[in-house]
């Protein structure tokens, strides 16, 4: 649980600059991706996936307790929420995405025994981690739209 408090749509103005932030992350998201600056991309996708991940873990449960939490963290607690009848499924991918992303930040540098990939080789491979965390991305905004409307 984190001591940081998660501003929600309730508080005036947080919805207008809550889109705006996002018009604007996932603009640097296209910016970075078409300059080749994938690990950005990764780590900003990251970002605004556990926000979405944040906001109905918090909606459903009415607390605090999501907020700030790690990606992991949100995955496990957005599983026990029924919002579509893939969402199970959706969320297992991004748990499989969510490994790739740890990969790619944390590993970048480093050689496993026996594996000697070339840095090229490793930065080329997360411009297919941006395309799938994209995807995800819209995937997971557009169940948690349809479910809220639904409510």
């Amino acid at each position: 649980m984190s001591n940081k408090i998660r501003a929600t749509i309730g508080t005036e103005g947080v919805g207008d600059f809550r889109h705006k932030i996002y018009a604007d992350v996932l603009a640097c998201i296209d910016q970075s991706y078409e300059n080749g600056y994938y690990i950005e991309a990764i780590t900003l996708l990251e970002s605004i996936i556990s926000d979405r991940l944040e906001s109905i873990c918090n909606e459903v449960n009415q607390n605090n307790d999501d907020a700030f939490s790690v990606l992991g963290t949100l995955i496990n607690h957005a599983k026990r929420i029924d919002v579509s009848e893939d969402w199970r499924d959706i969320l297992n991918k991004l748990d499989e995405w969510r490994k790739k992303r740890n990969s790619a930040i944390h590993e970048m540098a480093k050689i496993e025994e026996g594996t000697h990939t070339p840095f090229n080789e490793k930065y080329a491979n997360c411009k297919d981690i941006v395309e799938e965390g994209k995807a995800l991305f819209r995937e997971i905004d557009n169940n948690i739209r349809i479910y809220r409307n639904k409510k």
